[in-house]
C-alpha cells in the first residue's frame, strides 16, 4: 500500500480524505460552486507526488530521502500532462509547500527541472496514481516547459486572481494538516471536528453599562444593528466616538471568533485591556487573547488553544503572514471564515506588500465569501473600501459617504496655518513632526520634557509609554503640571491621551485628523485650545512625507488647510472631518489612483514574498520552511550602537532596520579589517557570544566581514555594530530623567 506519511494513513485514502475536507471547508467558507470544486481537486491531487517510490522507499524506511519534492512532483506532471481542472488546482498542489532552494540560491523553475530529475518508473507511478484517481493525463508529458507558478499573480492587481488562488489554496492546506494531524483510520472521516475552525460562540446578552451616557450607547448600538445587516462595515468614528465598545458589541451581537487587528503592537497592547474592561462593564464573559509576534503574549483563559479565543487581538502582520509563510499556512483559514475588526485599518495603506495583500484577503471576504463579517473602524477611512468594492456589492459606509458621527464634544480650538520655524511647544502642549530627527531636535530647542518616537531600547520605550499614560491619559496631571512633549507620528494614534496644545508638521489629511483626536480628547478641558498647522518644509520634514505620502495630495491638503486657516478660525472636531470629508469630495479620484498605484506595485512584491525552503529534508515537516515579511519585504536586520560614552550596548537592545537602511549603511561606511577586529573583540566583552566564530576567523580574513553583514545581521545575537549612529540616553533607565532622546542619526522614517 502507498503511504502518505509516517503516521500510516493510506495515500489514496489520504487523498479521498483532503478532498472531502477541502470541499467541506469551502461550503462552510461560503465561496462559488466552481471554487469549492477547485477546493475539493486541489486536496485530491495534492500528494500524487508522493506516489514516487522514492519517496515511499524513504517514508517505509528503506532508502534515504531523495529529490525532488513531492508537491514539485505533483505540480510538474499534472502542468506537463495538461491538466484540465484550472490554474487554482495547480497553484494548490504546488504551494501547499514551500519552494525549494539550494545553497546556491537555485531553484527548479519548470516542469522539466523537474521531471528530468525523476527516471520513468517514478513518472509511471504518479501517473498510474492519477489513473486510480480519476484524473487523466496526457501520458507524453508535452507541456515540460511550463514555469513553476507564482503564489500570487503579479499582474492581477484589479480583479479577484489572486484572492481566488488564495481562498484554493487556505481550503488545501488548513484540510492537509488537519487530517495528516488525526491517528487511526480515516476512511471514513468524522467533519465534527473542524467545528473548532469555524468559531461559532454563539450571541451573549448583555446589559447597559452603568455610567455610560444612555442616549450615546443607543446611537453605538444602532450603529452596530446597521453592520450586523452588512457583510463589510466600515464606520467613519470620530474621536472619543467609542470604537472599542462598538467592535465589542458587533463581536457579541454575531456570535462567532473575531480577529481584532490593529497596525502596531501598541495600539494592540491597549486594546487588550480595553476589551477586557468593555466586557466586564458589559456583564458578558469572553476569552480574550493578545497574540503579537508569532506568540500569545496574554489571554484571559490559558486553557483555550493559541488562536483559538473568543476574541483575539493582534496585528496586521501576524493576521497576513499565513499567506506568505509555510509554518503557519494552516491558520489563513482561521483568518478568512473568523469575523474582524480592523481598527484604524488607514495605516495600513503604503508602498509595501502588506497593503496589497490586506486588499487581496479583503476581496475574498467581500466579494468572494459570504460567512465572515468585516468592521472597519477608522475617523479617517481614506476610501480604502473602494478597491474591493464592487458594483454589486459595496462596502456599508456609516452614518453615511462622505459623513462621520458626531464627536464626542463640540468644545472650541483654534486652528491657524503657519509657515517657518515651529512656535515654542507650550506647557501641557505637543509638537508633532513627522521625522524622529526634527522631534530630537524640538526636544533641545523648546526643552521639552520628553521626546517620543520609536527608536528606543524596548526597555526605555516602556518607560516613555508609561510615562504619557500617566501624565495625559484619563486623570492625569500632565497639563496641570505643564509637561511638554516633543514627538514623531508615533502618538498619533498609539495612546489614548489628550493635550491642551497642540501644533504639527502637516503630512497627510489622515494624519491631520489623528493627531488633533488628541487635543482635548475627552472636551473634558475647558477653554479654546490651539491647534497649529506648520506648512514645514525643511529637507527632512519633506523627504519623511515623500517616503510616507504622496507628494501631490499633500500639496493639495496644505494648499486646503492654508486657504482655510491662514488667518485663523475657530472651528469644532465636527468642522474639521468636513473639512477632511471635503478634500475627498475634491481630490478623491487622485487619492483612488495613488492608492491604485500603490496596490500595483505591493501586488508584483508580494508574489516575491513566497516561502521557501533552504533545508535539505522532506516536506512532512515543515521545519526550514520561510517567507519574507510583508512590511520589510527585503528582510529585517538587526544592528547596535554606542552610547554617548562611546560604549557599545549591552544585548538585548538591538534596533531593527530594512533591507535599504542596511544596504545604505554598509555602502556609506565600509571598515577596515584592523577596524572588525577591535569591534568584535569589544562585543564579545560585553556579552554578544554569537560573535566568537567571527573573533577566531578574522585573524585570517583578508577581506573585512561588510560583504557579509547583511546575512548575520538577521540574528539579533548578531547584529550589525553601526557606525555614525549614537544612543542618548541609558538603556537600564526606570525613569523619564534617564532615557534620554534616544537613537541620534537614524535616517529611516518611524517604525
Amino acid at each position: 500500500m502507498l503511504l502518505a506519511n509516517s503516521k500510516g494513513q493510506g495515500l489514496l485514502d489520504h487523498c479521498r480524505a483532503i478532498a472531502n475536507v477541502a470541499e467541506h471547508l469551502a461550503l462552510k467558507l461560503g465561496l462559488s460552486p466552481d471554487l469549492v470544486e477547485a477546493a475539493k481537486q486541489g486536496g485530491l491531487l495534492h500528494d500524487i507526488g508522493k506516489a514516487t517510490y522514492f519517496f515511499q522507499g524513504y517514508i517505509k524506511g528503506t532508502t534515504s530521502f531523495e529529490e525532488p519534492f513531492h508537491h514539485e512532483v505533483g505540480w510538474a506532471l499534472l502542468r506537463a500532462g495538461r491538466y484540465q481542472g484550472g490554474t487554482k488546482v495547480l497553484n494548490a498542489v504546488y504551494w501547499h509547500h514551500a519552494r525549494p532552494i539550494n545553497d546556491k540560491f537555485e531553484t527548479r523553475d519548470t516542469a522539466e527541472d523537474i521531471i528530468t530529475m525523476l527516471d520513468q518508473a517514478g513518472i509511471d507511478s504518479v501517473l498510474s496514481f492519477c489513473d486510480l484517481l480519476g484524473v487523466s493525463l496526457d501520458k507524453s508529458l508535452p507541456d515540460q516547459d511550463a514555469m513553476v507558478p507564482d503564489l500570487y499573480n503579479k499582474k492581477s492587481y484589479s480583479n479577484s486572481v489572486n484572492a481566488e488562488l488564495m481562498g484554493v489554496r487556505a481550503c488545501v492546506i488548513a484540510a492537509d494538516r488537519y487530517v495528516s494531524s488525526l491517528a487511526g483510520d480515516i476512511s471514513a472521516l468524522d467533519l465534527k471536528g473542524l467545528s473548532r475552525y469555524f468559531g461559532e460562540v454563539g450571541v451573549a446578552p448583555y446589559t447597559t453599562p452603568r455610567g455610560y451616557d444612555e442616549a450615546r450607547f443607543q446611537k453605538q448600538k444602532e450603529c452596530v444593528d446597521f453592520c450586523l445587516k452588512a457583510q463589510t462595515s466600515q464606520v467613519n468614528a470620530p474621536a472619543g466616538f467609542g470604537k472599542t465598545l462598538q467592535g465589542v458589541l458587533f463581536s457579541l451581537e454575531r456570535g462567532r471568533r473575531t480577529f481584532w487587528v490593529t497596525p502596531r503592537n501598541v495600539i494592540a497592547e491597549s486594546l487588550f485591556l480595553n476589551i477586557q474592561r468593555e466586557l466586564e462593564a458589559l456583564g458578558v464573559k469572553r476569552s480574550v487573547e493578545l497574540f503579537l509576534g508569532g506568540e500569545r503574549k496574554g489571554c484571559t483563559d490559558s486553557a483555550i488553544e493559541v488562536g483559538f479565543s473568543d476574541i483575539v487581538v493582534t496585528n496586521i502582520d501576524n493576521l497576513l503572514k499565513p499567506m506568505v509563510s509555510n509554518d503557519v499556512a494552516d491558520k489563513l483559514y482561521l483568518s478568512l471564515i473568523s469575523d474582524v475588526v480592523f481598527d484604524e485599518y488607514h495605516e495600513f495603506v503604503g508602498g509595501s506588500p502588506l497593503f496589497a495583500a490586506f486588499i487581496h484577503m479583503m476581496r475574498l471576504r467581500h466579494r468572494l465569501s459570504d460567512t465572515p463579517h468585516t468592521l472597519l473602524l477608522s475617523a479617517t477611512p481614506m476610501m480604502v473600501h473602494e478597491l474591493w468594492d464592487t458594483m454589486a456589492k459595496g462596502t456599508t459606509v456609516l452614518p453615511r459617504k462622505g459623513e462621520h458621527y458626531p464627536a464626542a464634544h463640540r468644545e472650541p480650538y483654534k486652528v491657524s496655518f503657519v509657515t517657518g520655524t515651529p512656535l515654542e511647544t507650550a506647557p501641557g502642549g505637543v509638537t508633532i513632526m513627522n521625522s524622529i530627527r526634527s522631534a530630537q531636535e524640538i526636544k533641545r530647542t523648546h526643552n521639552t520634557d520628553v521626546v517620543a518616537h520609536s527608536k528606543y531600547t524596548k526597555g526605555n520605550r516602556r518607560v516613555l509609554m508609561d510615562f504619557l499614560l500617566s501624565k495625559f491619559g484619563k486623570g492625569g496631571d500632565g497639563v496641570a503640571t505643564g509637561v511638554k512633549v516633543a514627538s514623531a507620528p508615533i502618538l498619533q494614534a498609539a495612546l489614548d491621551i489628550s493635550f491642551t496644545w497642540m501644533q504639527e508638521s502637516v503630512l497627510s489629511p489622515e494624519s491631520t485628523l489623528q493627531r488633533l483626536g488628541r487635543l482635548n480628547r475627552w472636551g473634558d478641558i475647558p477653554g479654546e485650545h490651539k491647534f497649529i498647522l506648520l506648512g514645514a518644509e525643511d529637507n527632512k520634514e519633506v523627504a519623511v512625507a515623500r517616503a510616507l505620502y504622496s507628494t501631490p495630495l499633500r500639496g493639495r491638503w496644505v494648499g486646503l488647510l492654508k486657504k482655510e486657516y491662514a488667518g485663523g478660525k475657530t472651528v469644532t472636531l465636527q468642522d474639521m472631518y468636513a473639512m477632511y470629508s471635503q478634500f475627498y469630495s475634491l481630490h478623491g479620484n487622485e487619492v483612488l489612483e495613488w492608492l491604485t498605484g500603490l496596490l500595483k506595485e505591493g501586488t508584483v512584491i508580494l508574489a516575491e514574498c513566497a516561502p521557501i525552503k533552504t533545508k535539505e529534508y522532506p516536506l512532512d515537516t515543515n521545519r526550514g520552511a520561510s517567507g519574507k515579511s510583508l512590511r520589510t519585504p527585503g528582510g529585517s536586520f538587526y544592528y547596535t550602537v554606542k552610547d554617548a560614552k562611546g560604549v557599545w550596548l549591552p544585548p538585548g537592545n538591538e534596533f531593527s532596520w530594512g533591507y535599504r537602511d542596511m544596504k545604505d549603511s554598509l555602502e556609506k561606511n565600509p571598515r577596515k579589517l584592523s577596524d572588525w577586529q577591535k569591534i568584535v573583540k569589544e562585543l564579545l566583552q560585553i556579552g554578544y557570544t554569537s560573535f566568537t566564530r567571527m573573533s577566531k576567523d578574522l585573524k585570517r580574513m583578508k577581506k573585512t566581514p561588510d560583504a557579509s553583514a547583511a546575512r548575520w545581521s538577521k540574528n539579533e545575537d548578531m547584529p550589525y555594530p553601526a557606525k555614525g549612529l549614537v544612543y542618548q540616553g541609558n538603556p537600564a533607565a526606570t525613569d523619564i530623567s534617564g532615557i534620554g532622546i534616544g537613537l541620534e542619526g537614524d535616517e529611516s522614517v518611524e517604525d
